[in-house]
């Protein structure tokens, strides 16, 4: 199946996915837990580390309930932050074009692999990751194998192939551009980074994308697609002698070192005032963000459970509860903490009538000075650490998700035992440590607002 306009769409909806987010009602974790097959359910057995025969390594949690294989994998030091300069959106375009033909299979051929056998490869550039899945029942996992090989090791990249999904990107790029979102996000990155290549415009430069050739294709891989920057992780029904020559057969063959270095960590400039761009629009969007902390700082988890009681999707949370739940003038409103390779942020984001942006701005302004002056309170603090503690099991309803999840682990050097330490280190959290973070954290000259509405509109009231 092919994945050009699923990536397509995931950009417009990651736009919008704090307005998703926020419409959800508020759930009790745990009577949810309590009634289901997760009471009591606790992740005591650790993923293993497999070494195999060529040297790789990857993580592997067996799971022999159902006949399905999860890989997941993605390689470092990628994505659009390390494009190239003139060539930016090459990593994008790579990743619909590595099931368009490889080998000795047509792209047709190659598609109807996958879907007469109930096989998905899927590929992904992110702004520092290039990342790729593949999902399979057991049964056809030497199918699966030969297809992701292939795909990696023998890409075709006909011209046709390349110059059919340049058009499907740039048409899904034109669409993109008319959410104010989109225009939000971009310019909240440029703000942020400046002349850095995170604030790339993201997904990528139209007129850069036109001129990506075959050849910058093969390069990119050559140069990217390194053991060295690969991580992966297996779930599912697969012993470790089977994960391991897995891992061989796929990815054996890839070059063993790469010669791009790591992005240098931008400083993030002083808050300045905050920017409202034009955009004939009937919704206002805003972008909001600044200085974050450290996924592996031990003020990680008490600036996380600050941040949720800010702006976590609840319908407690401050922000939900007071612009969106009492007054009515959000759409959407949200906050968390990010992080972009080395880089920790917080980011937040808003939807909103034109006519009542001004009223809205003044709120998120108003509640950040709040926490900062006054903290949060030992009520909110009890409430979103229990939350955070009873919806974790929740996340790991499926095979995939938990490759995923393994994946993430290793990128952010959370350790092989975090998921049966996660709810540990959120529980010894302290009230005190909570609130002396928010209050750190949550400082008006930490935020950069930027905005995208009708400005005639907005003015004019």
């Amino acid at each position: 199946m092919k994945k050009a306009y699923i990536v397509l769409l995931l950009i417009i909806l990651s736009c919008a996915f704090y307005y998703i987010f926020s419409q959800s009602n508020r759930f009790d974790y745990e009577k949810i837990i309590s009634l289901s097959s997760l009471k009591d359910k606790k992740f005591n057995v650790k993923p293993v580390e497999i070494i195999s025969n060529k040297g790789l390594s990857a993580w592997l949690v067996q799971d022999k309930q159902n006949p399905i294989i999860a890989l997941d994998f993605m390689f470092k030091k990628s994505g659009l932050a390390y494009d190239k300069n003139t060539k930016q959106g090459t990593a994008y375009l790579l990743s619909t074009l590595l099931d368009e033909g490889a080998g000795k299979y047509s792209s047709k051929q190659f598609q109807e692999l996958e879907a007469n056998n109930g096989i998905s490869i899927g590929f992904n550039a992110g702004k520092t990751t290039f990342n790729g899945s593949l999902l399979t029942t057991s049964d056809k996992k030497d199918l699966s194998i030969e297809l992701l090989k292939t795909a990696l090791n023998a890409p075709r990249f006909t011209g046709d192939a390349i110059s059919r999904m340049k058009a499907q990107l740039i048409a899904g790029i034109k669409r993109s551009e008319q959410s104010p979102f989109y225009d939000a996000s971009n310019a909240i990155m440029k703000s942020l980074f400046a002349a850095h290549p995170y604030a790339r415009k993201s997904p990528a430069d139209i007129e850069m994308l036109s001129n990506i050739e075959r050849p910058d294709l093969f390069s990119y891989m050559e140069q990217h697609f390194t053991k060295d920057n690969l991580i992966i992780s297996i779930a599912g029904d697969i012993s470790e002698d089977d994960a391991a020559k897995m891992i061989d057969e796929i990815f054996g063959k890839l070059p063993n070192k790469s010669e791009i270095g790591a992005l240098s960590r931008p400083l993030l400039p002083p808050q300045e005032q905050p920017l409202l761009l034009n955009k004939q629009v009937t919704q206002a969007a805003m972008i909001f963000g600044g200085n974050g902390i450290e996924r592996n700082s031990p003020d990680f988890y008490p600036a996380y459970i600050a941040t949720q009681i800010f702006g976590g999707n609840d319908v407690e949370a401050r922000l939900n509860k007071k612009i969106r739940v009492d007054e009515g003038i959000a759409y959407s409103v949200s906050a968390d903490l990010d992080q972009i390779e080395r880089t920790p942020l917080i980011m937040g984001s808003l939807g909103t009538n034109n006519n009542t942006y001004h009223k809205a701005l003044k709120m998120v302004q108003d509640e950040i000075n709040n926490i900062h002056n006054n903290g949060i309170t030992k009520e909110e603090f009890d409430r979103t650490k229990k939350q955070l503690i009873n919806s974790f099991l929740l996340r790991f309803n499926s095979t995939a998700g938990m490759a995923s999840m393994l994946s993430a682990m290793q990128y952010q050097n959370l350790g092989i035992d975090f998921l049966s330490t996660r709810n540990a280190q959120i529980e010894a959290v302290t009230y005190e440590q909570a609130n002396d973070i928010a209050k750190k954290l949550f400082t008006p000259d930490n935020f950069t607002f930027i905005a995208v509405g009708d400005i005639n509109k907005i003015n004019n009231l």
